[in-house]
């Protein structure tokens, strides 16, 4: 009911998304990241994963694929961003929103897209991503993404329990462009 409602006061986009190279997972930290690292606008777009803003042609064409290929429509959010990404043909997928379950199981549709996380923000076991990986028993094998930027090394072995990923140290990226006084 809750998603019902946020479909309902979304806001609607009625042209198709344009191809880009990059395609970030998510609008959050986006503008902070591409400044940081200087992205060309031109090169990335992003989907909406918060119901905010909903794009209709990608909504009405996967409704139609579901309905004729017998997908269940409980499945309808997850084949909306399945149907988006392969609709824009990234050649990347970016998240920085690394603790949302759907963007791990894309590898296994596109398997030729290359996915990144980026950990923005602290992870724990408990109320966290991993806490719904264990909760919903997923496997490895079905969770992945091609690399998994983390805080620290502990989180980097931590998640590639869960998730098929190289786990990559690099710290935190905001704290990263702070000079040291």
């Amino acid at each position: 009911m809750k998603k019902l409602y946020k479909i309902l006061k979304a806001k609607y986009k009625f042209v198709a998304p344009e191809k880009k190279k990059i395609l970030f997972f998510d609008t959050v930290q986006v503008l902070l990241f591409t400044k940081l690292f200087k992205f060309n606008k031109k090169n990335y777009t992003s989907v909406d994963t918060r119901l905010e803003q909903i794009n209709l042609f990608i909504f009405f064409k996967t409704v139609i694929k579901s309905i004729f290929l017998n997908k269940k429509l409980s499945n309808l959010l997850f084949n909306y961003y399945l149907e988006y990404i392969k609709y824009v043909k990234p050649k990347v997928v970016i998240t920085l929103i690394d603790n949302n379950v759907l963007f791990y199981k894309f590898k296994n549709y596109l398997p030729h897209t290359k996915f990144l996380s980026v950990q923005f923000g602290h992870r724990t076991e408990h109320r966290d991503l991993l806490t719904v990986i264990k909760k919903l028993k997923l496997s490895k094998k079905y969770l992945k993404s091609d690399i998994y930027f983390t805080f620290n090394k502990a989180y980097g072995n931590l998640i590639s329990k869960y998730i098929n990923c190289k786990a990559i140290t690099i710290g935190s990226i905001k704290n990263n462009f702070i000079p040291i006084q």
